[in-house]
């Protein structure tokens, strides 16, 4: 029989092989990875030599398995300094100073306790517990200011990287600070200072690699951050070493061969399906964290569009402001010649300066629309708000779009349906520039017929609505779902006016929607005419009932 403390470090070096290459198989280039996976399977080496030397009887070979058991503790100390080097510098590997620093002293301790026989290990006395092994003080000394040093070492760069760090880095720090820190001092006290030569007790030499398991699960779990496995995952891995556990435990406690070959069949079917879920399940969660890596570049991505369009906005508020000064005083003087205040010009001179006022008004239009759209988007537009009359305002803008309606002989009318007045509140400029755009659009795209503007009063509902009727080039079905976004304009659009930005119904619907109100567009199809509606609530529901 093993015996429960051996059955106990066989456990401990079952799972440490199962954490070495799991570790390893998450990524094989990664240095750090490799140390931690080298700590971990010399962690099992410890264990299995522990085991042979309590189990042997023969004193030389129980020695060499002692002397095999220290040389796999210094590589344990040797692995974690190099693993907390590059874990808290984020280093690819060590410098070579710090190689030579962890190879020679190393090397020299290796060489000595391999080739002089009683180098450490002097002789083995029975006792009724078990062995005593008799060490050398000098070499113990030696072996403990080299392990202390890497282990030692490496617990003090993971602190000092702690009180540094912030963050979720941080509480990784102090989950691997802390595990080892305490797992290593009951270590050391088991392993280091009681089987000293100075108190030659090696009855608990057995319980170090147990609490070396500990640090192993708490490093795994801060290096892949288990927090972000899905429950899945953990689950079936939980379940899968707790099974294999269980069976590796009746095997090693069989009574006779019969059950020992059941139990070793049921252990070899239990980790050949382990694998199989485990691989499956970790195939999901790396598809998985695949799928959100991707999704965080996308919101970084989305991060940088978003201050690229940010910083296009502030590009084209500037150069509106620069561009709408020079093109009103342009605008301005060219009519101010056409209306003969610099003196009568021949013919010839006043369709020039027809053309250049009619050009620059479209482009005072143009930087008007780039310039709210840029406030629009920085959220800089400014209302002020206040009492006017809905009727009123449509009643002007016809007045004023009637020589554009005559100049193209389109019969331009206005007409309520009588339940007048229309009080709302509202940004009076902003909201006839959003009638004015719509009247303007409809006699540009309506070759002939008419155009009618309606006002009408929806009691029930409290709302004042103004309708653009015209029968021009009409609206394709598939284009009034995107009719009001930003640089969008129907395909026959631009056959008419290929001077359009797509802009003027954008703006127009940021600005309705300001006011709590509704703009939307109808159409029966191409060259049968269109139709845009514009609802705002009304002020004064009382004004409502006097009219009723």
């Amino acid at each position: 029989m093993l015996g429960l403390e051996n059955i106990l470090l066989s456990i401990t070096a079952f799972c440490n092989v199962g954490l070495a290459l799991f570790v390893y198989s998450k990524s094989k280039e990664n240095r750090v990875n490799f140390f931690f996976a080298l700590f971990s399977i010399f962690l099992v080496f410890w264990a299995l030599f522990l085991i042979g030397y309590r189990l042997v009887d023969n004193h030389l070979t129980a020695i060499y398995l002692l002397k095999a058991s220290y040389i796999s503790a210094l590589i344990i100390g040797i692995s974690f300094f190099s693993f907390s080097i590059l874990f808290t510098e984020n280093l690819k590997r060590l410098t070579w100073i710090q190689q030579i620093l962890i190879v020679i002293p190393s090397l020299v301790f290796f060489i000595l306790l391999l080739l002089i026989p009683d180098f450490l290990t002097k002789g083995i006395v029975e006792h009724p517990w078990g062995k005593e092994t008799l060490l050398g003080v000098k070499e113990y000394v030696f072996f403990v200011a080299l392990f202390s040093f890497f282990f030692v070492g490496g617990l003090l760069k993971i602190w000092s990287a702690f009180f540094r760090a912030s963050g979720m880095y941080r509480h990784r720090l102090l989950a691997i600070g802390a595990s080892v820190t305490l797992a290593g001092i009951l270590g050391m006290y088991f392993n280091l200072i009681l089987p000293s030569p100075f108190f030659q007790d090696f009855r608990y030499i057995w319980t170090g690699p147990l609490f070396t398991f500990v640090i192993a699960v708490v490093i795994t779990y801060s290096i892949f951050r288990l927090k972000l496995f899905n429950p899945q995952a953990i689950a079936a891995e939980l379940f899968t070493f707790t099974l294999w556990i269980f069976i590796l435990v009746r095997f090693l406690l069989s009574a006779d061969v019969t059950e020992q070959i059941i139990n070793g069949v049921m252990l070899f079917v239990s980790v050949v399906i382990g694998i199989l879920l485990i691989r499956s399940v970790t195939n999901e969660f790396e598809a998985r964290e695949k799928i959100e890596k991707l999704a965080e570049n996308l919101e970084d991505a989305n991060a940088r569009l978003r201050e690229l369009d940010r910083q296009k906005s502030e590009f084209l508020s500037m150069a509106a402001h620069q561009l709408r000064t020079p093109l009103t005083s342009i605008k301005g003087y060219a009519s101010l010649m056409l209306e003969g205040s610099y003196g009568e010009l021949p013919q010839k001179v006043n369709t020039v300066l027809e053309t250049i006022f009619s050009s620059s008004a479209r482009m005072v239009d143009t930087v008007s629309d780039f310039l709210n759209v840029s406030r629009i988007e920085q959220g800089k537009m400014e209302y002020r708000m206040e009492h006017s009359d809905l009727g009123g305002m449509a009643k002007s803008v016809v007045t004023e779009l009637a020589l554009s309606a005559n100049e193209k002989k389109l019969d331009l009318k206005y007409h309520d349906d009588g339940n007048g007045p229309y009080p709302i509140y509202a940004d009076t400029s902003k909201l006839e520039h959003v009638i004015s755009n719509i009247v303007d659009n409809a006699i540009k795209y309506t070759p002939k017929g008419s155009v009618t503007v309606r006002v009408e009063k929806d009691i029930a509902r409290n709302i004042g609505r103004v309708k653009v009727l015209d029968t021009g080039a009409g609206i394709p079905a598939d284009a009034l779902p995107k009719l009001f976004d930003k640089f969008v304009r129907a395909r026959n659009a631009n056959e008419i006016n290929v001077t359009g930005t797509g802009l003027g119904l954008y703006v127009a619907r940021e600005m309705i929607e300001k006011h709590n109100g509704k703009i939307w567009a109808e159409s029966k199809g191409e060259n049968r005419g269109s139709t845009f509606v514009v609802e705002i609530p009304l002020s004064d529901p009382r004004i409502n009932s006097a009219q009723t």
